[in-house]
């Protein structure tokens, strides 16, 4: 919410870095982490390595995020394209999931006795 009108005292930040070597992001996140506390007053903050999330929170960061820094012109269209692109390939996945659960709510959830299997594909 940072950044928007929902931003409050108790809001944390969320960061997104897409990076070319992920293992070493992952080895300095600590370390970013501190660094990057640093600009924001010590608040709490969300790191997010772009590059291991599921095609539904890359679409978020697409679709929502604000680009703070890029290392060439024109990376964070690259990501926004791509993302779109995997977003709407799993869109067909998210609606199994919704159904799947619809379907558990409607014959299953009766304090847990009763089980539900996937939803038929058509």
């Amino acid at each position: 919410s940072y950044g928007t009108e929902r931003f409050n005292n108790k809001s944390d930040i969320d960061i997104a870095i897409i990076g070319e070597n992920p293992q070493l992001l992952k080895t300095r996140y600590l370390e970013m982490l501190e660094e990057l506390s640093g600009y924001f007053d010590y608040r709490e903050i969300d790191l997010i390595l772009s590059n291991h999330v599921d095609s539904l929170l890359k679409f978020n960061i697409a679709t929502d995020g604000k680009l703070i820094y890029e290392k060439e012109k024109g990376l964070f269209q690259i990501f926004q394209v791509s993302a779109m692109r995997e977003h709407n390939d799993a869109r067909k996945f998210y609606e199994l999931d919704k159904k799947y659960i619809d379907n558990y709510i409607k014959e299953g959830g009766k304090g847990g006795k009763y089980r539900t299997g996937p939803p038929k594909v058509k």
